[in-house]
């Protein structure tokens, strides 16, 4: 009895720890994500001199990221996580704060690299620290209890950060953004724990370097990860940019009671509401994968689904039709990203976890960088067209590769 009771008092410790790191993730992505409903709209008020500019910088700080992953994660084994979650608070709330302050593409360019550096050093210790904290039974709900927690930022961010933007400006929102993710320094300090013994989620990650070599023989863990990129390319970086311009395109007004509302408005309302339902849906979804028998062809069909919806929403359809296949779009993101996490958190326990985590997270950088290029590239139509295309083909993958899967374990078990 008294084991038992040690045991579930273990596992909320570890539950309280993981919805303060994603509460801290929470506010510094906040004015991050104001820029993806605002920026496309008023690009002109920071001193842009294209919307071109607009996919730049919404990107750069995702390219950023690519030879910092390594770097980062080779960090991570000499510091505590408590000294990285400090470091990219402080950084979060410079850029932030910055974008308040500073106008110009040029500096806008600084401004979002170092948000790119914040960001390598958010997400990296989190995943790390979940994989320490969690085993098979229950990765799939902590990853999503973190995923659901810290897109609570994203709620704010392009809900009322957004819709503040389109009445006082960027600039004044951005302000009042980075003076709370600066607050969140004082949370750091007073509930992060610091690094002992017995603390294995805040000390720095068992071993002294790490390489690549653990993916030979591991296709696995290739195809799970270049199914995050492709995810982050299409679900996150091209949708999340372009979502403003694509309303302004599809319907350049949207009427609802006889109210005219702004485009940036209606993009923060439907991005926001992905991360309302995120903390409820996220973890209850992440329960239910841990407990799938055949988790690839779950997977399967949730790309499927997402395909769907992306083939749709180019079509001409009334608004609230409309909206339902944007809507479904983002439930399908919601589960997808706890789904893919558990996935490469479960192959990340059995092999380097430091080299599995900033495989995976350079993957989701690249997908992440490439979205925003791609979707101002070409017309946003036939964007939307190649990304189900490439979903629709990437679910034909894992339907044939778990069947395969299926009958090699029959045959085994015969």
């Amino acid at each position: 009895m008294e084991k038992g009771g040690a045991v579930l008092a273990e596992d909320k410790r570890r539950v309280s720890y993981i919805r303060i790191v994603g509460l801290v993730t929470a506010v510094c992505l906040m004015g991050d994500s104001m820029l993806y409903i605002a920026l496309p709209v008023y690009w002109q008020e920071v001193g842009l001199a294209s919307l071109w500019e607009v996919g730049i910088l919404l990107s750069v700080n995702r390219l950023v990221r690519l030879p910092l992953s390594p770097v980062v994660g080779w960090l991570y084994t000499r510091m505590s996580k408590r000294t990285g979650l400090v470091i990219s608070v402080l950084l979060a709330a410079c850029s932030t704060l910055g974008y308040g302050l500073f106008s110009g593409f040029a500096v806008w360019i600084v401004l979002r690299c170092l948000w790119g550096v914040a960001w390598t050093f958010l997400r990296t210790g989190a995943y790390l620290t979940i994989i320490d904290l969690s085993h098979e039974r229950n990765r799939g709900s902590l990853l999503g209890t973190y995923n659901g927690i810290y897109r609570l930022g994203s709620l704010i961010g392009m809900l009322v950060g957004g819709g503040l933007a389109g009445v006082f400006g960027i600039r004044p929102v951005a302000i009042v953004l980075g003076l709370c993710t600066l607050l969140s320094f004082l949370f750091v300090m007073n509930n992060i724990p610091i690094p002992s013994a017995g603390h294995g989620s805040v000390s720095p990650v068992a071993g002294r370097s790490f390489n690549f070599s653990f993916l030979r023989g591991r296709r696995d863990i290739v195809f799970i990860v270049g199914t995050g990129l492709l995810f982050s390319m299409f679900c996150e970086g091209m949708f999340t940019a372009t979502l403003s311009h694509l309303i302004q395109v599809q319907h350049s007004t949207v009427t609802v009671a006889g109210v005219v509302i702004e485009a940036t408005m209606v993009s923060g309302f439907i991005q926001a509401l992905r991360w309302s339902w995120g903390p409820w849906l996220a973890p209850w979804f992440g329960g239910r994968f841990d407990k799938a028998s055949n988790r690839g062809r779950l997977l399967s069909l949730l790309i499927f689904g997402e395909a769907l919806f992306f083939a749709c929403v180019p079509l001409d359809w009334p608004f609230f039709v409309w909206l339902g296949f944007i809507l479904g779009i983002l439930l399908m993101a919601t589960f997808l990203t706890t789904a893919i996490d558990a996935l490469v958190s479960g192959a990340a326990s059995t092999s380097e976890k430091v080299a599995v985590v900033t495989f995976y997270t350079l993957a989701l950088d690249v997908g992440a960088a490439l979205g925003p290029v791609l979707g101002y590239s070409f017309h946003i139509y036939n964007v939307f067209w190649l990304s189900a295309a490439v979903l629709a083909l990437l679910a034909s993958a894992w339907f044939m590769t778990s069947r395969s899967r299926r009958q090699t374990d029959r045959s085994t078990a015969a």
